[in-house]
């Protein structure tokens, strides 16, 4: 609090995406470019890479894929309803449709636990067949991540994405009910994922995790791969903090609708954004963040001038947030009467 008011600290460029936490990018995780979240993150679908095409490279392992897969790293579990993996703090979701790979090792059990007519069993293996329905939009990338692009195929893609959502929940809520009903269909669950992850000495033992794993949206690496193979935007080289589209009218309105009500009910009068650059056009971020105010709100840029740079003239903000005047300011302390000795000192050690 300034005395004139309280500026608010504001990210726009990029978000955290904890893959427990943030729910939209979990859900890219879940369903790929099919993922109403698909168009928050700025993410190639379609790379050099061939065998990354529709998949997004995830470099959250501590080691090689292989290594990790066999020593009993990569957990596969079951949570709230569907499966998910864990390596250590990360937890990264299963495809729904792909689920029934490993729920269907229950059914024979329960067949002979429960009887073929029995309607508990009728119940799960009509879960499993609508979630073997579930649409597959993986390959419909384009249309799911570029709003701007107007095709006759859009109205069906999007009714697709919204048919997925609604029926993966329904499959989820019917799963999670059927085991508080009857236990023996959770505890032939948790049977079926302890065979499926394998035992740490027999390598051939962690082939089904690993066919269920290719099938993903996502392909888990080793975190040195992101240098050379990643394909979505970071801040600088931070895997964790991933680049928003925040250029899309969609994605302002979801990342700023905070913001805008903190501005609206005038307990923020005013916004310090940081780092500018890293936007796709600034000047239009700019002027879309003034319209979140009925008036001319007042915004400092964290942007760092060099000597002969000025600020953007189109940039609709009141300045920058003091670099330059503490580079100034910093000069009072030193001397350059022997700036040339420690160039030379410098050149010499380089």
């Amino acid at each position: 609090d300034l005395g004139l008011g309280h500026i608010l600290d504001f990210v726009p460029n990029h978000m955290g995406i904890a893959t427990r936490t943030n729910l939209w990018w979990r859900d890219v995780l879940e369903n790929g470019p099919g993922s109403p979240g698909a168009r928050f993150f700025d993410i190639d679908w379609t790379p050099l890479k061939a065998t990354l095409k529709a998949k997004l490279l995830l470099p959250i392992l501590g080691d090689q894929y292989g290594r990790v897969l066999e020593r009993g790293e990569l957990v596969l579990a079951f949570v709230d309803g569907f499966l998910v993996v864990r390596h250590f703090d990360y937890e990264v979701p299963i495809n729904p449709k792909y689920a029934p790979l490993v729920l269907r090792r229950a059914v024979a059990p329960l067949t002979n636990e429960l009887g073929a007519e029995s309607p508990t069993l009728h119940e799960f293996l009509s879960i499993l067949t609508s979630l073997q329905n579930l649409p597959d939009l993986t390959d419909d990338a384009a249309a799911a991540v570029e709003p701007e692009v107007a095709t006759e195929d859009r109205p069906r893609h999007e009714a697709l994405v919204e048919d997925r959502q609604r029926e993966k929940e329904v499959a989820r809520a019917r799963l999670t009910r059927l085991i508080a009903e009857c236990p023996s269909v959770g505890e032939q669950i948790e049977a079926a994922i302890r065979d499926i992850n394998g035992e740490v000495g027999r390598p051939e033992s962690f082939n089904a995790l690993h066919e269920l794993l290719e099938l993903q949206a996502y392909r888990l690496s080793y975190w040195r791969t992101a240098s050379h193979q990643i394909n979505y935007r970071r801040f600088f080289d931070v895997n964790g903090l991933a680049g928003l589209r925040v250029e899309d009218p969609g994605v302002f309105a979801a990342t700023h609708a905070l913001l805008g009500k903190l501005i609206e009910r005038g307990s923020v009068q005013a916004v310090r954004i940081d780092h500018p650059d890293g936007l796709f056009d600034p000047a239009r971020y700019f002027d879309m963040l003034q319209g979140l105010g009925s008036g001319e709100l007042y915004v400092l840029a964290e942007k760092i001038l060099s000597s002969q740079e000025s600020l953007p003239a189109r940039w609709a903000v009141a300045g920058t947030t003091g670099y330059s005047f503490l580079n100034e300011l910093n000069g009072l302390f030193i001397s350059r009467t022997d700036a040339r000795r420690m160039l030379s000192t410098y050149a010499k050690l380089t």
